[in-house]
């Protein structure tokens, strides 16, 4: 199989996880994944995209890519919302909720995660989404877009790996200076790192990756917690009448959980960048 054929897999696998889960989210299941599972496979939809130039013609789903990025940002308010009641509140109100009420906070909260929710559905419910799956369905039935000169997957996976490696590295130099834009890009980078070495792990000894791929893992989940934090932070301003003293007692569990994450983040860059590549 040549590069641009494997990517094309890799496509429809990931636009049948879209419908999957689209089709549960829309009973109103209050299990979150579905909304998360949904995102992921839209983000490995634009990463195969944005790595694979060589292996068909770059523009043939650049209005494709556009609908994508357009799904992403209606589902995106929903997860964060989620990510925040369901994730961020509880280890503060199990901690501090004898000393303070947060009836209000929580009241509020959920007014706005459903809200944003709603959106979620309203966007998977539209005609856009729909064509969109048809969109993709259309372009993966024929392979006018495939290209004729298409590099071996094996050649083509080094090259992929080598730069999304490369590109890590290079954004995480300093990494407990960074501030939280820089580590949200750093972020970005680090998912496109491990989208193509889960994508192309096959082709390697699992043994050899195995490290690799746990230190990366363990890198992108203290990122995602900092991103979780930084994001509460801006959710906490769409708050209505949040008292000062409930203002304060997030923010200040949000910026000691911060600190320590970063601590952590500086170890686990140091120990994943003495472990070497797989490929």
């Amino acid at each position: 199989m040549d590069a641009a054929k494997a990517c094309m897999e890799t496509v429809r696998d990931c636009r049948q996880q879209l419908q999957d889960n689209a089709k549960v989210f829309l009973t109103r299941d209050p299990d979150s994944n579905h909304l998360h599972k949904m995102r992921v496979a839209l983000r490995r939809m634009r990463s195969t995209f944005g790595i694979s130039p060589h292996a068909f013609d770059e523009t043939a789903f650049s209005d494709i890519s556009t609908e994508l990025k357009w799904l992403l940002e209606e589902l995106g308010p929903a997860r964060n919302w989620d990510v925040f009641v369901l994730k961020i509140l509880p280890p503060i109100l199990a901690a501090l909720s004898q000393e303070h009420d947060f009836a209000k906070l929580q009241q509020s909260s959920d007014v706005l995660r459903r809200k944003n929710r709603d959106r979620a559905i309203t966007a998977i419910e539209s005609h856009r989404f729909q064509a969109l799956l048809l969109e993709l369905k259309a372009a993966l039935a024929h392979d006018s877009w495939l290209q004729g000169n298409a590099s071996s997957i094996g050649h083509f996976a080094n090259l992929v790996l080598e730069k999304c490696y490369h590109n890590f590295r290079k954004r995480g130099r300093s990494i407990t200076t960074l501030h939280p834009e820089q580590l949200h890009t750093l972020r970005i980078n680090g998912k496109k790192l491990r989208y193509a070495s889960e994508f192309f792990l096959p082709l390697y000894p699992a043994r050899s990756a195995h490290s690799f791929l746990t230190a990366l893992s363990g890198l992108q989940d203290t990122l995602g917690a900092i991103n979780d934090a930084v994001t509460a932070n801006h959710l906490f301003k769409e708050l209505p009448d949040v008292d000062l003293a409930t203002s304060c007692l997030v923010k200040g569990w949000l910026a000691c959980e911060t600190r320590q994450l970063t601590g952590q983040l500086d170890l686990q860059w140091k120990q994943f960048n003495t472990i070497a590549p797989f490929w």
